[in-house]
């Protein structure tokens, strides 16, 4: 919910048609345009309602502090002590109304209708599986969609995708995965007719899980089994943050070079700037004297070690059955 707005003057005074205090009145608060009650609240959290109608002091014909929903219009009736009207007033809002579109389903959503207005805001409150989406329909070039995803559960964005009209479709800083947003949030702008929506802005929120695997090769290695085999990934704009643990319970029969695998995007520059840290490596054989590092390299990090002689890529001699690994990998999203 959106924070509340104080109604200014914090305390007012209320007075009947002959300019005498309203003592014993009292205001009722409706929808703009209805006869729906929705009530002002006690405090800045919208968490506390009044009662509604509100009663005023008897004497002197003083509300209390109202706070009031920064996002809804309101419809506001002054009554005397018997409940009869003194005057309306309608469709008030704060001026800092944003009109916001909520999404509950989970699954494919694809194209999420939106209303035309400077700033729209997009709430996404799916509490089980992901919910993917590929566009929005409606808006006007300039327009900004601020997009929220609850803490419970992940909301994948995914761009230049074919379910929607290229005119609605989502062009992300990271071309080839999804953006996801799980307890996070995101900016949108609307392009030129016909341009889609340009991601300009987001914080993923919670870490995405990823399986890193190792390969020998360049193939699956027969009969390896991994003890732990975990891994998350944080996207910051372009740039790939990812964590991993793997620990071997066999290493199998598979020779040739030993690479980690799995990564869930590929580098813009192979074999530069991007690479492996390892902060733990344990029952790995001829580890030299630097330890492991790699280079990223497409969707893959070629492991190396360094020796007095300079750096060797690793292989399968490196391996035992119980090698574990725990490092961090960061790369630069093509």
């Amino acid at each position: 919910m959106p924070p509340g707005v104080l109604l200014p003057p914090a305390i007012q005074q209320f007075f009947d048609s002959n300019g005498k205090p309203l003592d014993g009145g009292s205001i009722a608060w409706y929808l703009a345009g209805t006869s729906t009650p929705s009530p002002a609240y006690a405090d800045s959290g919208l968490v506390t309602p009044l009662a509604n109608p509100v009663p005023l002091s008897n004497p002197g014909g003083r509300a209390p502090a109202m706070w009031l929903d920064g996002a809804l219009a309101y419809k506001e009736v002054l009554l005397d002590g018997a409940g009869s009207t003194i005057w309306t007033a309608d469709n008030l809002t704060s001026g800092q109304s944003v009109p916001t579109v909520t999404v509950a389903a989970s699954g494919n959503v694809f194209n999420v209708a939106v209303p035309t207005a400077p700033v729209v805001g997009v709430q996404f409150t799916n509490t089980a599986a992901s919910t993917s989406v590929t566009g929005f329909v409606g808006g006007q070039p300039g327009q900004l969609l601020v997009l929220r995803a609850v803490p419970t559960a992940q909301v994948l964005l995914y761009p230049n995708n074919s379910n929607s009209a290229p005119g609605d479709m989502l062009a992300n800083f990271v071309g080839t995965i999804a953006t996801p947003l799980y307890g996070g949030a995101a900016i949108y702008q609307r392009g030129a007719a016909g341009q889609g929506w340009n991601l300009i802005s987001h914080e993923q929120g919670a870490p995405v899980a990823w399986t890193p695997t190792y390969t020998l090769g360049g193939a699956t290695p027969v009969g390896m089994t991994y003890g732990t085999q975990l891994g998350h990934y944080v996207l910051r704009g372009r740039q790939v943050f990812l964590g991993l643990r793997l620990t071997l319970s066999a290493k199998g029969t598979s020779t040739g070079t030993l690479q980690l695998a799995g990564l869930p995007v590929n580098d813009v520059a192979p074999g530069s700037e991007s690479g492996l840290i390892a902060h733990y490596a344990g029952g790995w054989v001829g580890l030299g004297t630097g330890g492991i590092t790699g280079y990223v390299s497409g969707l893959v990090v070629q492991l190396v070690v360094w020796t007095s002689t300079g750096i060797v890529p690793m292989g399968d001699g490196n391996l035992t059955a119980g090698s574990d690994l725990i490092a961090t990998v960061q790369t630069l999203a093509a």
